[in-house]
């Protein structure tokens, strides 16, 4: 009997949780399964119920929140036998969509559920110490990252917000001189825009920063954006979203196990939606094979 546990961040995501709760609870008790659900009561929690429910024998662990609250419960079954599910609650969701998980909660569950004996191994990725599924960055949009996180605990919140510091950091200086060093054999010296660490191929919203990029390979896809004007900007967008941006003549990428990033000055960074402390250097390796996943 396969025993299955559930994660709830009640205060994440962008849609009501309700109709799906009572779903589960509906739902449940007529499948040939134990089932559990649990609710976080703070930031962290959810990765120490995530490590509490592999320890104590659940086959699946299901995080019901949005890309934070995902990343949290990933990293509590890192190196467990336990299997990661996902019900989708996020603005984003790019590690569900990269897994081909519906982003209708109903629909999400109903996968889940299909699919709860069937599992493989994805990688894991490490950024100076903070485990992500996803993609990681240093740059200009970890700099509007961190900006709009800070108007965000202000109360302001929502696109308007977003696109303001978006708009405000594009008028500082919003480019910074960078030395790699890629798998301690080549050594990349660049001014950069900005600078993703891609476990996954998208962002979110299907905006695709690593087109090529794959969770089951060992390795992580290294996009370096290069300076740009403003004018370049939408064929950018445009090639992000119809999975082409490396097409882009400002675009490079490297393939490496691991990466070494240093600036002259602190940087901020971000990790699947979550925004690090400032560093100016930057340690980037992969885990491969590290996290069980619910699906084929």
């Amino acid at each position: 009997m396969k025993k299955i546990t559930f994660i709830v961040n009640p205060v994440s995501g962008v849609k009501s949780k309700a109709k799906l709760l009572d779903r589960i609870r509906e739902l449940m008790p007529l499948k040939d399964c134990e089932w559990r659900m649990v609710t976080t009561e703070s930031p962290g929690h959810a990765t120490e119920l995530a490590a509490q429910a592999a320890s104590s024998g659940s086959d699946v662990v299901v995080a019901i929140g949005g890309d934070g609250t995902v990343n949290e419960v990933a990293r509590g079954l890192v190196g467990s036998s336990a299997a990661l599910g996902i019900i989708p609650f996020g603005s984003g969701n790019g590690l569900a969509r990269d897994l081909g998980v519906p982003m209708k909660p109903e629909e999400a569950l109903s996968y889940i559920l299909d699919n709860v004996n069937l599992s493989n191994r994805i990688d894991c990725c490490i950024i100076n110490g903070e485990k992500y599924f996803c993609t990681a960055g240093v740059g200009y949009d970890a700099r509007v990252s961190a900006d709009y996180a800070r108007r965000n605990k202000e109360g302001h919140r929502g696109l308007i917000t977003y696109v303001r510091a978006a708009v405000r950091k594009w008028f500082e200086n919003k480019t910074r001189r960078i030395t790699m060093s890629i798998d301690d054999t080549t050594n990349v010296e660049v001014d950069s825009l900005l600078v993703t660490f891609a476990n996954a191929s998208q962002y979110g919203n299907d905006a695709f920063i690593a087109p090529r990029a794959s969770m089951r390979d060992g390795l992580i896809d290294v996009v370096v954006v290069k300076p740009i004007s403003l004018w370049s900007v939408p064929r950018l967008v445009v090639q992000l979203f119809r999975r082409c941006v490396d097409k882009n003549k400002h675009v490079e990428v490297y393939r490496a196990k691991k990466v070494i990033l240093t600036t002259a000055t602190d940087e901020p960074f971000h990790y699947d939606g979550e925004n690090g402390q400032p560093s100016s250097r930057f340690e980037v390796e992969v885990c491969p094979a590290a996290l069980n996943v619910v699906g084929e």
